[in-house]
């Protein structure tokens, strides 16, 4: 601690001190020991404060790493989750698609059998020949009844050309065989 010049100056003091030298050397020493003292007791408090520092900084680090690690897991999750959703609906639409395609295929299909069947109602269909070989009032009424289930509108073949014929037909026919309509 003290250099070596010090150290010999101090001991020429005290080799040549008298008694009140000595004394005073004595209290100054003493005091300079409660004071080291005094320093060392706060260096070691400084030194558990630090090393209690030290180890709730390392537990708190610790704690954030895990906390990285569970929300860094949590984004993986949630990331392979977006990727299913992602590819589920990439096949919906898709399907959708195809679904849509193939209604129109159909729907198209549909309006060419719809007007196909509408130009036979119109230039074909002769409402004698709906009732034709028809010779008593019992058969007009079935026959009637098979015919609006055939053409009525709502059907997917219906007229409604057609059935207005069929209707004027029946009307004459339940005249002819005396019915009510």
């Amino acid at each position: 601690m003290y250099s070596d010049e010090a150290r010999e100056a101090i001991e020429r003091k005290i080799l040549t001190a008298d008694e009140d030298g000595l004394s005073e050397l004595r209290l100054w020493l003493f005091k300079e020991t409660c004071r080291l003292e005094n320093r060392e007791s706060m260096i070691d408090e400084r030194m558990e404060r630090l090393e209690r520092e030290r180890e709730k900084f390392q537990q708190d680090k610790e704690r954030a790493m895990a906390k990285i690690e569970r929300e860094r897991e949590a984004l993986w999750e949630k990331d392979e989750l977006a990727e299913q959703k992602l590819e589920m609906l990439k096949d919906a639409y898709e399907r959708l698609d195809t679904d849509r395609l193939k209604m129109d295929r159909e729907r198209k299909q549909l309006d060419k059998e719809k007007a196909y069947n509408e130009a036979a109602a119109y230039y074909n269909a002769d409402a004698e020949m709906f009732f034709a070989g028809v010779n008593s009032a019992l058969a007009v009424k079935k026959r009637y009844k098979e015919l609006l289930k055939i053409y009525h509108p709502d059907n997917m073949y219906g007229s409604a050309h057609a059935l207005q014929m069929i209707k004027q037909e029946y009307e004459y026919l339940c005249r002819m065989y005396q019915m009510k309509a």
